[in-house]
């Protein structure tokens, strides 16, 4: 798989997607795709975190911070878990300009 985003990049949520909270997790459907997706407590977390611009390693040191995980192996996963995202379209990558 292309990974077009990376730490370094910026995400937020592609806001026309239909998502719902499932007991803590979300079900989301693609309309692009047509397919459902459901994410678990972490998933879910990192869609919550996304709802406004921010860097994937913001995300990363966050999941860190709340599950206590090494960073080499939370980078894996949100890694693989943002650029399967982006591939459906669920999450926008964002080009921000710092001043």
């Amino acid at each position: 798989m292309e990974k077009r985003i990376e730490v370094n990049s910026t995400v937020k949520q592609n806001k026309h997607i239909n998502v719902t909270d499932c007991d803590g997790e979300k079900a989301m459907l693609s309309m692009k795709s047509e397919k459902y997706f459901i994410m678990n407590k972490i998933g879910s977390r990192i869609w919550d975190m996304i709802s406004e611009p921010i860097t994937v390693n913001d995300v990363i040191l966050k999941l860190i911070n709340e599950y206590h995980l090494d960073y080499n192996h939370c980078e894996e996963i949100v890694l693989e878990f943002l650029n399967l995202l982006d591939k459906e379209d669920i999450v926008v990558k964002v080009d921000t300009i710092r001043q």
